[in-house]
């Protein structure tokens, strides 16, 4: 896969820090694999680009169904079905789109056996809620959302605070202006299909996967082991597509209680973490505008995350009646 081959490829050193390079080596075996097929990634696409309201307006939802989830597209497949622009004949025909358990996303990009799978030089993080306005929210949307259906961008004016509201990027390393401006036009849009691929996988509806186990195959005169996934194929017209997430039509859950529980913000992995009470006036003061309370906070001394406690709040339509969870404390001794 094209993560596997990003990750030994000798650039991955140079794009990736030490410790997350140390990490990723430390999962490649216990990620969750899924592959869309060529006809699912073209869907993907379609539903990425001419439903990118609905992307923003669910984006929130887009949780992996596992705690390190990796998930592979074709990109030509994707971008034949979905972009109006002239698809390049150096452009990678495969992307893959990894989200980690401390809700970073990286993505990487190659053609699969060719041996120039590289990690993209921009890592996606979930931040702590931040409202964003004014040009830097279009900055912030036109680069998270890229290319879009005409007819859908006042729709997608009005949800993609949902989007940026959630999610920032930052590079992975320094660039010299030049190549960042080309770099970041390169990789327009790569959250928007990273989490129009999740959603699309977290639906119940019209989504199939095969198991696929891990083979070995030569590559470059080399012995290449690929390990075990799943093939998503969907089983749906790209209308059935936009009818899952439609107000409506779209399986929305009964009204639950959703537990208290912390959110972390842009911690490092591996370390050790010395939580401290932290907040600013201007945090307080957006606390009470936006939730009429204040919010309890924490930051690590060491890598400077934030820890955030959320409160209970109820999730779900109330009109198809309500889910009541019952918690019992059990004795591990018996």
């Amino acid at each position: 896969m094209i993560f596997d081959d990003a990750l030994a490829a000798r650039q991955a050193r140079q794009t990736l820090s030490p410790m997350t390079f140390k990490h990723l080596n430390a999962i490649r075996y216990t990620v969750k694999r899924y592959v869309f097929d060529e006809d699912a990634s073209a869907k993907a696409g379609r539903f990425s680009t001419e439903c990118a309201d609905l992307v923003c307006e669910h984006a929130e939802f887009a949780i992996p169904p596992f705690a390190n989830t990796y998930v592979e597209i074709n990109q030509l497949a994707s971008l034949r079905a979905s972009s109006q622009r002239e698809i390049q004949g150096d452009t990678a025909s495969r992307v893959g789109y990894l989200f980690l358990e401390n809700g970073d996303v990286l993505v990487c990009a190659g053609d699969e056996g060719e041996g120039n799978a590289t990690f993209l030089p921009f890592v996606y993080q979930r931040r702590e809620g931040v409202a964003v306005g004014g040009e830097q929210q279009v900055e912030l949307r036109n680069f998270l959302i890229g290319e879009v259906s005409i007819d859908l961008r006042a729709a997608v004016e009005t949800f993609s605070h949902r989007l940026t509201d959630i999610w920032e990027f930052r590079p992975l390393f320094d660039m010299p202006a030049d190549l960042a401006r080309f770099m970041a036009n390169e990789c327009r849009g790569d959250l928007k299909r990273a989490i129009a691929a999740v959603l699309l996988l977290n639906q119940k509806h019209g989504l199939s996967s095969r198991a696929v186990g891990p083979r070995r195959a030569i590559r470059g005169g080399r012995s290449k082991t690929y390990l075990a996934h799943s093939v998503v194929t969907i089983d749906l017209s790209p209308s059935g597509i936009r009818g899952l997430f439609t107000i409506g039509n779209r399986a929305s859950p009964r009204r639950h209680q959703v537990e208290g529980h912390f959110v972390h913000y842009n911690i490092a992995d591996g370390c050790s973490h010395s939580w401290s009470s932290f907040s600013t006036p201007e945090l307080e003061e957006r606390d009470m505008e936006r939730l009429g309370r204040h919010v309890k906070r924490w930051r690590c001394s060491g890598c400077m995350g934030l820890r955030v406690w959320r409160d209970e709040f109820h999730r779900g339509d109330a009109q198809k009646g309500f889910v009541t969870k019952e918690y019992k404390v059990t004795d591990s001794r018996r």
